[in-house]
């Protein structure tokens, strides 16, 4: 219900799903219910639908569409499958996010992406999924490896192991800070009741 959201003008700027303008839209359940590491949350329904982006046509594509959202900025789930919400909190399987069935369509070789954010001041972006732009960084990328988690013991997180970390500016006066996000949980057994169409 972006529409109805106290801040409706990002709507018009980003976009909102409206199901009841589709008729590929079907519903599966109103279990969708996340908090983000940012301690915003949203719930809802889960739902499959056909979704194109860049060109690309993918037939009943599962999502959560939320109905209670506690932030204003559309989400898009591209994390590993198995960290999806209706995994950790419904108890159900996991299924194939964008990234994933993107590569089990057969149009990225891989479920990887890349982002380049630009600067923290900068009003956009870039994702590319399955691959890298090399144009927008200097030398040579470096794989390194990704831990599963310790209490599920499956990947489920972009988690590495640093052993150390450097930085440098321009200015030679920036300092690193750590800022830590406050949780939330205003959405943590919310759950929407019935069937809400937008």
């Amino acid at each position: 219900h972006c529409q109805q959201h106290k801040h409706k003008e990002k709507c018009a700027e980003s976009g909102a799903y409206n199901s009841s303008a589709s008729s590929t839209y079907s519903y599966l359940g109103d279990h969708f219910n996340i908090t983000y590491v940012d301690g915003t949350c949203a719930s809802g329904d889960y739902a499959r639908d056909t979704m194109s982006i860049s060109g690309i046509t993918l037939k009943n594509f599962q999502f959560g569409v939320a109905h209670e959202v506690s932030s204003t900025d559309g989400i898009l789930g591209i994390g590993y499958p198995k960290n999806e919400v209706q995994v950790g909190r419904a108890k159900m399987t996991p299924y194939a996010n964008l990234p994933q069935r993107l590569a089990d369509e057969g149009i990225i070789a891989s479920p990887a992406y890349s982002l380049w954010l630009n600067n923290l001041n900068s009003a956009s972006g870039n994702i590319l999924f399955g691959g890298i732009d090399t144009t927008k960084y200097e030398g040579s990328i470096k794989s390194i490896p990704v831990y599963p988690n310790q209490r599920r013991g499956n990947v489920t997180s972009f988690t590495v192991a640093f052993t150390s970390l450097a930085a440098s500016s321009s200015s030679g006066t920036d300092t690193l800070t750590q800022k830590r996000a406050g949780f939330a949980p205003a959405c943590e057994n919310r759950k929407v009741q019935g069937r809400a169409q937008n």
